[in-house]
């Protein structure tokens, strides 16, 4: 099977069988509770359908999502202890690494590349990438904006010192845009959508034009992995019904995920073109050491020391399979 644009139809996703009726019908044990924190961006929205939809409790799990602002307030209760899994970037993983070493995640599932959905948006008064010099932009306080920014800036012989980086929370850039106290800003769904609805900006940078750049990936306490690794394997069956319900029903599952989103069906509909989903059977070698993942990771790493966004000899998380296997086994 190969890989599938989200945004074109939801029927060709991720047909990978029907899971044994063992998990699928009359399980009667305590369904094992598991939190998984949420910040807005489409692909983390299947765990939360999994959730309100019961698809969790057909694999003997109860997710329960949380709601958070941003990926900071995802990496800031990770290391706090109140999560044991994660939804993130690899460039937003790498940071937690740097900030706990000992407690460095693990890649267990590839939630989407993103081929489109990060952006840099500009007000439609700037008329390139290459005015943006010495000019005010507006990044998440993460080193993802800073990262996303490079590679738009890099082919138009910018650096970042070139333009003047301002940190501001996502939810605020739309404002700020329109207000002209930034002249561009780092953004992806569902935010991106809010600044394109004042018709204040345009896109002049897309990760459609970075393929392969930027993951999203479902990471693991390596202890809570260690410990109930057949935990993780039901997470990873849960996201996967959740993809196949949105197959099944695409109208109601879009229509949930996009109201918590804080978005139209259509719009949500317009943000999965900018992703990229991968099936549990086209996990395993994109997990594979050396593979697609660890690859990503190196690099990411790499291109963030060269900014000086993160220190030297920081550590690399590791990747495994294993849960993404035991889900595929009936």
């Amino acid at each position: 099977m190969g890989v599938r644009s989200a945004g074109v139809g939801i029927s060709n996703l991720l047909m990978v069988g029907v899971l044994g009726s063992g998990l699928l019908g009359g399980c009667t044990t305590v369904p094992e509770e598991i939190r998984v924190p949420i910040s807005g961006w489409p692909s983390y929205e299947y765990l939360y359908l999994a959730s309100r939809t019961g698809i969790d409790r057909q694999v003997d799990l109860a997710i329960t999502p949380v709601q958070l602002p941003d990926p900071q307030a995802v990496t800031n209760g990770y290391l706090r202890g109140q999560f044991a899994v994660a939804q993130l970037s690899a460039v937003e993983l790498l940071d937690l690494c740097n900030r706990a070493p000992a407690r460095c995640p693990v890649v267990v599932l590839v939630l989407d590349e993103s081929r489109g959905g990060d952006q840099l948006a500009v007000h439609r008064s700037v008329p390139s990438i290459e005015a943006l010099r010495g000019r005010r932009v507006a990044v998440t306080f993460s080193t993802l904006g800073p990262y996303v920014l490079q590679l738009a800036l890099k082919p138009h012989g910018l650096r970042i010192s070139d333009v003047l980086t301002r940190n501001m929370p996502l939810e605020q850039m739309a404002g700020a845009l329109a207000r002209r106290e930034v002249e561009a800003a780092v953004v992806y769904s569902p935010f991106s959508e809010q600044v394109a609805r004042g018709g204040h900006t345009r896109m002049l940078f897309t990760s459609r034009e970075t393929p392969g750049e930027i993951l999203h990936l479902l990471v693991v306490n390596p202890e809570e992995l260690a410990r109930h690794p057949g935990r993780i394997a039901k997470l990873v069956k849960a996201w996967q019904l959740a993809h196949q319900q949105a197959q099944a029903e695409p109208r109601a599952s879009v229509a949930r995920m996009a109201q918590r989103e804080g978005l139209s069906s259509s719009e949500f509909v317009q943000a999965e073109t900018g992703l990229r989903y991968f099936s549990l059977e086209q996990q395993i070698p994109l997990l594979a050491p050396g593979g697609t993942v660890a690859t990503n990771l190196a690099r990411v790493q790499a291109v963030q020391q060269q900014l000086d966004l993160s220190p030297k000899g920081g550590p690399l998380p590791r990747v495994d399979a294993e849960p993404v296997k035991a889900a595929l086994e009936p």
